[in-house]
């Protein structure tokens, strides 16, 4: 059979049905009776039926008819259904999302993040994934993940980057009372790279970008850094260095509740200083969805907040 049952002709067929008139339903659509005579004629010829009867001044639906008119109903419904969930697909983000993040930003930023955007948009699934600034840009690259918040900028093909923060390296120590004997910072509001230098110094595992740039500028300065400890966690490395195990060259982000709490103190570089920036990087160079949209303006919006006041002693970039 050629023929071929369209949506056009279901709809002319529903309007007469439904109206008991072909002029009436060729008034509903704005075009001529002839036309939708046509479409109710072919389907008709197609399937070898009549599709109405006339009764007193109305078109009445056969038995044929009453059965087209019933699975018609049902197949515009479910047809109009697709359009409506598609059009709000579109003003509205669903599906899943997958954000990696570092330490820092995982404990400061996100937990207000994804708070406010699971109230509003709880259409859409928050995939999290913690890691180094290298493992979660490597993840970008593998397809893992669709968004991530990184530490310096490993170079990477088919990423979308925009800068969010640069950070002020400084100098975390012990609280008071943590070592013994003279304490070599004392009340110093700041510091030299070449004198943080000589303390012993907790530094990041190798692969980590800020243990790439913080060789870099002591190199620069001229200074070896004194490194007693490497480890891979911020989390070990701040409880080592509350036991008065030594020292650490990480951005004021890294240790606000700790400096604030009193647990760990916080001198900053004095200049030129270690500029640290944090970036917000999107997998692809096409447009993103709009469930990456939104979690991508949410999390600048928490930017802006927690920069207000300098609350993490860094310059806000957007």
């Amino acid at each position: 059979m050629s023929f071929e049952l369209d949506t056009k002709a279901l709809r002319y067929f529903v309007a007469v049905a439904e109206r008991g008139s072909f002029s009436l339903a060729a008034t509903h659509f704005r075009i001529t009776q002839p036309a939708v005579s046509r479409q109710i004629q072919a389907i008709e010829k197609a399937y070898g039926v009549r599709l109405f009867r006339q009764q007193g001044r109305r078109m009445i639906p056969t038995e044929a008819g009453e059965q087209l008119l019933k699975q018609a109903q049902e197949v515009l419904g479910r047809l109009d259904d697709i359009g409506t969930s598609m059009q709000a697909a579109a003003r509205e983000p669903a599906g899943r999302v997958s954000i990696g993040v570092t330490t820092s930003p995982a404990e400061i930023l996100m937990p207000e993040v994804i708070n406010r955007y699971r109230v509003r948009h709880p259409g859409v699934f928050v995939h999290i994934v913690q890691g180094s600034s290298a493992e979660l840009a490597e993840l970008l690259s593998n397809g893992m993940l669709d968004l991530a918040l990184i530490y310096g900028l490993p170079e990477r093909p088919g990423m979308s980057t925009r800068p969010l923060l640069d950070l002020q390296i400084g100098l975390v120590a012990p609280p008071r009372g943590a070592i013994a004997g003279k304490d070599p910072i004392g009340d110093a509001r700041q510091i030299t790279l070449a004198d943080a230098a000589r303390l012993p110094l907790i530094f990041p595992g190798r692969r980590e970008l800020l243990r790439q740039a913080l060789e870099l500028a002591c190199s620069k300065a001229g200074v070896v850094p004194n490194i007693v400890l490497e480890s891979e966690s911020l989390l070990l490395s701040k409880a080592l260095i509350k036991a008065g195990t030594g020292y650490m060259l990480v951005g004021y982000v890294g240790v606000h509740e700790e400096v604030q709490q009193g647990t760990l103190r916080f001198i900053p570089l004095a200049e030129p200083g270690i500029i640290w920036r944090m970036f917000m990087v999107v997998r692809g160079t096409k447009a993103p969805s709009l469930a990456v949209r939104t979690m991508a303006e949410e999390i600048m919006d928490a930017v802006r907040r927690g920069g207000r006041g300098n609350r993490w002693q860094a310059e806000v970039l957007i």
